[in-house]
C-alpha cells in the first residue's frame, strides 16, 4: 500500500497486537466500514502516521483508531502525541479503552480524542462496538461530506 497517495484511508488503525487488529479490521468492515488500513503497533503505526500527517491532504476522510494495550496509559499517551502532531489537520482520532469509567473516558478526550469506545470481550458486545464506530466515522464526515 502506498500511504502517500491522496486516495483517503477511511479507518486507520493503530494496533499492537496483530489479532485483535485483525478481529477489529473484519469486525469494522462488517459494520460497512468504507476501508480499514492496520498501520503496525506504536512505532510503525507512528512512522507511518507521521508519514500521512507530512503529506498534504493525505488524512482528508480519514479517521484514526488507536488500541494500545501495552500500558493502562499507552493509549493516552500515543492520542496526546498524536493530537499534538497533527495540530489544525483534520484527523479525528478514536480511542479504544480497557474500562468504561468516567475517569478513563474523561482523561482520552483531554488527551485529544475525538470519540472514546471500549474494548469488549463478549463477540456480541464487539459487534455492536465495530458498527458505533463506522456510525461514529459517518457522522463526523458527514458535513464535510455535504459542504459544511
Amino acid at each position: 500500500m502506498n500511504l502517500r497517495s491522496n486516495t483517503a484511508l477511511g479507518l486507520a488503525l493503530i494496533d499492537d497486537d496483530a489479532f485483535s487488529a485483525q478481529l477489529l479490521t473484519r469486525m469494522l468492515l462488517a459494520a460497512g466500514a468504507p476501508q480499514v488500513t492496520w498501520l503496525g503497533g506504536r512505532d510503525d503505526g507512528k512512522a507511518k502516521l507521521d508519514d500521512l500527517l507530512a503529506t498534504p491532504g493525505a488524512t482528508s476522510g480519514t479517521m484514526l483508531i488507536v488500541d494500545l494495550k501495552a500500558s493502562s496509559l499507552a493509549t493516552q499517551e500515543f492520542v496526546a502525541s498524536i493530537a499534538a502532531a497533527a495540530g489544525d489537520l483534520d484527523l479525528p482520532i478514536v480511542a479504544m479503552a480497557q474500562a468504561d469509567d468516567r475517569e478513563t473516558r474523561s482523561a482520552l478526550y483531554r488527551a485529544g480524542a475525538a470519540g472514546v469506545f471500549v474494548r469488549h470481550a463478549d463477540r456480541d458486545a464487539y459487534r455492536l462496538q465495530a458498527a458505533e464506530i463506522v456510525s461514529f466515522w459517518a457522522r463526523i464526515r458527514r458535513p464535510a461530506a455535504v459542504g459544511m
